[in-house]
């Protein structure tokens, strides 16, 4: 059962780490794009367990905050598994 577990964490390891990287990619020049914006919330969102992030209402600090937090969660998820760094 533990074994398991491992496995279905690594998995989730891989698949939030090509999307975070996929999002990176997005970024032209230090600008973000309505696009990559919208993406990003979406994931944000799925980070935050379902609560909907909306871009009328988060404010900078807010969505900085937040993705600044995803990304440790993911580096340490990384370092747990064995990974070096996200990104």
């Amino acid at each position: 059962m533990c074994v398991k577990k491992v496995k279905a964490a690594e998995l989730t390891l891989m698949q939030r780490t090509t999307q975070y990287d996929e999002m990176i990619g997005k970024v032209k020049d230090g600008k973000l794009s309505e696009d990559y914006f919208t993406e990003l919330l979406v994931e944000l969102s799925k980070f935050m367990g379902g609560y909907r992030l909306k871009a009328s209402e988060v404010t900078v600090t807010e969505f900085v905050t937040i993705n600044n937090k995803r990304t440790k969660e993911l580096e340490l998820m990384a370092k747990q598994h064995g990974k070096k760094k996200v990104g």
